[in-house]
């Protein structure tokens, strides 16, 4: 069920990762700063990358696991 991410540039310095929901259909995406997520492909830890970034935006970027398909797979959080 993993969406498979593509990038692209969106914008000066941010660039938007964003896949399709295969639950839903639906692109989901998250747009981050380009030297955080350069930071992180060269191995800084998702949360220390992306700190302003919510637990599920940072799965996405790690996984390519969207909300939707984290709950379709494991429930939603009680």
């Amino acid at each position: 069920m993993t969406t498979k991410t593509r990038i692209k540039i969106s914008g000066p310095g941010m660039v938007y990762v964003y896949g399709t929901c295969t639950v839903t259909g639906n692109e989901y995406g998250v747009e981050v700063d380009f030297q955080s997520w350069k930071a992180w492909k060269d191995g800084e830890k998702a949360q220390d990358a992306f700190p302003n970034l919510t637990a599920d935006q940072r799965e996405f970027l790690i996984s390519g696991t969207s909300p939707a398909e984290w709950n379709a797979m494991f429930g939603e959080e009680e």
